[in-house]
């Protein structure tokens, strides 16, 4: 009997010893790897959730830079001239009192040169006379501004004159508002040979280029104002605008002075958008 307990008693103690609480160590162990993999998993999921949002924000900047691209490339292709002697039929003009220059980054002492302007121009559907103004607000002279459009009309037999006139003279709060944060609206516009007009000489086309400072950059000019039977054949226009993020980070500075040292440096955080039109109702007659 004593043989058969002793026995049972040698087989269960094993059992007894397998079935023992982990160590300490091991506790220790385990906790810290558990900790490991969530603190690994929480950076990866803050890496994705950044990864996402600059990535939302890429894309409303790149709808609006779009938006704004084909929305001038649907108005500019009628452009029409009005054949009046006192009626501006294209006009625009480098509102910036000083450029916004912007380092490149990789090439010690080259810059952006950004400018701000307002364009107009007029078309025509049946008996109507359309004129569409763009303008953007620069009010503190920081080199970004807020992008507004203007449109006005008026009977075919009126005279157009009185629509570039409405344009000069409307207050912002009887603009639309288009996009925030830019940096750079240009255009320049272009001859029947595809040649820039930036010569001054070129009176026959009843239009007025004065050449712009240095500082705007070689052969700028201050403003283009076609009038008569002349438009140009063919107009670029080239927008910037800053990402979100960059642009409530330069609102967030106290003072002009601080956002444009601040906007020097972000040339990165800009995203252009450049764009060529065809002007159909040209007349060829104008560039003789």
């Amino acid at each position: 009997m004593r043989a058969i307990v002793s026995n049972l008693l040698q087989v269960r103690s094993p059992l007894r010893r397998r079935r023992g609480a982990f160590s300490l160590i091991e506790v220790l162990v385990v906790v810290g790897l558990l900790a490991f993999i969530i603190l690994g998993l929480m950076m990866m999921f803050s890496q994705v959730q950044r990864a996402y949002k600059l990535g939302t924000t890429q894309v409303d900047v790149l709808e609006s830079g779009r938006m704004v691209v084909d929305q001038l490339n649907r108005e500019l292709v009628q452009v029409t001239p009005s054949r009046g002697s006192n009626s501006v039929n294209f006009y625009t003009r480098i509102i910036s009192t000083e450029p916004l220059l912007q380092q490149l980054s990789g090439t010690p002492g080259a810059a952006r040169t950004n400018m701000l302007s307002a364009l107009f121009f007029l078309t025509r559907e049946n008996q109507r006379w359309t004129g569409i103004g763009y303008l953007v607000s620069d009010t503190n002279n920081v080199g970004m501004g807020t992008l507004f459009r203007y449109e006005t009309n008026a009977p075919y037999g009126q005279n157009p004159a009185v629509l570039f006139a409405s344009f000069t003279n409307a207050p912002l709060n009887q603009m639309s508002r288009l996009v925030d944060g830019v940096v750079q609206f240009k255009t320049r516009s272009y001859d029947t040979n595809g040649v820039w007009l930036n010569d001054i000489d070129r009176s026959n086309l009843l239009a007025e280029w004065p050449r712009t400072p240095a500082l705007f950059g070689v052969g700028e000019m201050e403003y283009y104002s076609f009038s008569s039977n002349a438009i140009p054949a063919a107009v670029e226009v080239e927008f910037g605008v800053l990402e979100d993020a960059t642009l409530a980070k330069a609102r967030a500075y106290p003072t002009a002075l601080t956002r444009r040292n601040f906007l020097t440096n972000q040339v990165n955080s800009v995203h252009v958008f450049r764009t060529r039109v065809s002007l159909r109702n040209v007349d060829p007659l104008a560039y003789q």
